[in-house]
């Protein structure tokens, strides 16, 4: 697990490229634009980032595989709009 300090460090990056994208292109875009934005920019910053990640529910012995979608998992810090995003097989959640 990552110190305070280095999550923090993580998700001042992840800030940073957010406000980047968005200065460089304004608002009224759709959100999937900023999402492929946002992801090259973290890619080009080092970042391993995955998008539309689907997560599955289990419930009385049925698997419901798309139950949830993650817009944004970044390596080591999850950025999500997804309040229900819990831990994924390597990527620690962050708020």
């Amino acid at each position: 697990m990552k110190s305070r300090e280095e999550i923090e460090a993580l998700a001042t990056l992840i800030v940073d490229c957010i406000l980047k994208v968005h200065r460089a292109l304004g608002p009224g875009l759709l959100e999937s634009t900023y999402q492929i934005c946002l992801a090259h920019e973290l890619r080009g910053r080092g970042m391993k980032v995955q998008t539309e990640v689907m997560l599955p529910v289990r419930y009385a012995g049925i698997e419901i595989e798309a139950a949830y979608r993650i817009d944004m998992l970044v390596k080591i810090a999850s950025l999500s709009r997804t309040s229900r995003c819990r831990r994924y097989p390597g990527f620690l959640k962050h708020n």
